[in-house]
């Protein structure tokens, strides 16, 4: 409770522009309208109409609709360029209230298009104090634009660290085996064992075997 975490993840089958922040979006909408309900309302950015526009489920937020907007010649890059900076700033206030945290899951299946967005929200003089967090496959690597566009634009200065999580030890395995099972009988032991062997350090198949095994 102490901070304020938007989960999201990517798809490999969803054809949705800005696929990689389209959920984080979706889960900062459900955080304006739960302190819009607790009466802690955040101030909205000027351009927040705009944003608005480029991600709908915003509109569900008080204010977003009503807010006033101008009508410029802009072209679409500016518009969106316009919806970045209305994004950044909205992060910015909610960061200044408590820390921030954006979690996007399995990028390796994002577009240059989320790129772009979260390298502007980086790339700024004026960068929300935020933790992004993003975590993909390292076979995938090599082959995904998002990824190589946020390697080739990372912006000077934003620190950045990278940590490879290799398979779980069998004993730890072993473990969440048992705390999936939620029980600790011989029963459950001899079958945490079976799992952990046949999962190979996969945490995912060790919930998946435990689960069939039910």
């Amino acid at each position: 409770g102490e901070a304020v975490v938007l989960r999201g993840r990517a798809y490999e089958r969803e054809a949705v522009p800005y696929k990689a922040v389209d959920s984080v979006i979706d889960a900062l909408s459900r955080c304006m309208l739960r302190l819009a309900d607790e009466g802690a309302l955040v101030t909205l950015p000027e351009d927040i109409w705009w944003l608005g526009r480029l991600f709908p489920v915003l509109q569900r937020v008080p204010g977003v609709t009503t807010a006033p907007r101008d009508q410029p010649d802009d072209d679409a890059h500016g518009l969106r360029l316009r919806a970045f900076g209305a994004l950044r700033e909205l992060l910015a206030t909610i960061a200044a209230r408590q820390p921030l945290v954006l979690f996007v899951d399995d990028v390796q299946w994002g577009d240059a298009d989320s790129a772009a967005l979260l390298l502007e929200l980086l790339g700024s003089p004026k960068v929300p104090h935020i933790l992004l967090l993003m975590t993909y496959r390292d076979d995938e690597a090599g082959k995904n634009p998002f990824l190589a566009e946020m390697r080739d634009r990372w912006p000077e200065g934003a620190e950045v660290r990278d940590l490879t999580v290799g398979p779980l030890d069998l004993a730890d395995a072993q473990r969440l085996a048992i705390a999936l099972l939620d029980a600790s009988d011989r029963m459950a032991q001899r079958l945490a064992r079976a799992v952990a062997r046949e999962a190979r350090g996969s945490p995912f198949l060790v919930e998946e075997l435990v689960r069939s095994n039910r």
